[in-house]
């Protein structure tokens, strides 16, 4: 997605559950405010994305979207310039702390077996399964 001399952004993502994320009616409306809404499919959402990154050389906020995160906490993100959070994990969250706190569980032993098997010889790209 984006490249700089410091740092390259790879994105490992599965097309199906991106596109069907964006379309739905509150993301799809949430992410017309940047500048996706002629995108007719996810390999234009993704230019899109990719353009955002180098318009502003940083992270844009709707990032999270295509990470997967609830756009509550998007807009809370946004809205509160990263202040504030109820909890702080794999992003910052600001609607539902209990929900993202189990979801934040399930990315750490999914991260630990993964890391356990990794370390045993288990290649990556049998690790990354659609």
């Amino acid at each position: 997605l984006y490249a700089c001399p410091q740092r390259t952004l790879l994105y490992v993502y599965r097309p199906a559950r991106v596109w069907a994320y964006a379309q739905r009616r509150d993301i799809a409306s949430f992410l017309q405010q940047f500048g996706y809404q002629d995108c007719q499919d996810v390999s234009a959402l993704l230019d899109r994305l990719a353009a955002r990154f180098a318009e502003g050389g940083c992270f844009p906020h709707e990032s999270g979207i295509f990470l997967g995160y609830p756009l509550e906490d998007v807009c809370g993100f946004i809205a509160n310039k990263g202040n504030h959070a109820k909890l702080c994990g794999e992003w910052k969250v600001y609607g539902d702390a209990h929900a993202a706190a189990r979801t934040f569980h399930r990315y750490t032993c999914c991260r630990q077996d993964y890391l356990d098997r990794f370390a045993v010889g288990t290649t990556l790209d049998s690790l990354i399964v659609a």
